[in-house]
């Protein structure tokens, strides 16, 4: 908390950042709340799972830290597929960035397009002969086909079926697990927008972003 208070009264910006888990989504609210008062943003990555499901929050708990969130703060950039979806964020396109906007390189120089995936055949030695070529490799890992039920949605072109790497736990062929449509659910974010800042995370990979 200091140091956030320092970097405040500096002019340096900082962020909260945390993680939308099963264990603390009823306090996400609180947290946005937090950082109204701090006068700093906040930046939410949701939980995926790569072990276990233990601390993954279930559909309602995901919607209720988002509504949550919503009531406590503006959303200045919402890059989650399908929570887009939810609140009409016209801009973004295409379903979850990772892939598209980003990749990671591993410590033995193996190149994925999202955190949650582990395994490649792209090596960052591939990349010196023919960057393009596995650049397209990349965006051909997460880019998974469009579940049918997802035609029948007015949201479609901005969620496209959803986060990738959740879809793959899965069915890929089922939409993201948080899907509303499917349920025949809306979920009635209260969203109000604020003018970003420009941030380094906000439409790289899957993440949101709020502030006061």
């Amino acid at each position: 908390m200091r140091g956030l208070e320092r970097c405040r009264d500096l002019g340096v910006e900082a962020s909260l950042v945390a993680c939308l888990m099963k264990g603390n989504s009823g306090q996400m609210g609180k947290l946005a709340q937090l950082a109204v008062k701090l006068g700093v943003s906040l930046r939410i990555n949701v939980y995926k799972s790569v072990f276990t499901r233990e601390y993954q929050p279930d559909y309602n708990e995901f919607w209720g830290a988002i509504k949550d969130m919503a009531q406590a703060a503006y959303f200045c950039a919402c890059s989650e597929p399908v929570v887009s979806a939810a609140v009409n964020n016209r801009k973004q396109k295409s379903g979850n960035p990772c892939g598209q906007m980003s990749f990671r390189v591993h410590p033995d120089g193996n190149i994925v397009p999202c955190v949650y995936l582990r395994d490649s055949d792209i090596n960052i030695d591939d990349t010196v002969d023919d960057f393009s070529k596995q650049k397209r490799m990349l965006t051909e890992r997460v880019n998974l086909p469009l579940p049918e039920v997802c035609g029948e949605c007015s949201q479609v072109d901005i969620c496209n079926g959803g986060c990738a790497a959740r879809r793959l736990l899965g069915d890929p062929n089922d939409p993201d697990e948080y899907c509303y449509f499917i349920r025949g659910d809306n979920p009635d974010i209260p969203v109000r927008w604020k003018e970003s800042k420009g941030l380094v995370h906000e439409d790289y990979l899957c993440t949101m972003i709020l502030s006061g």
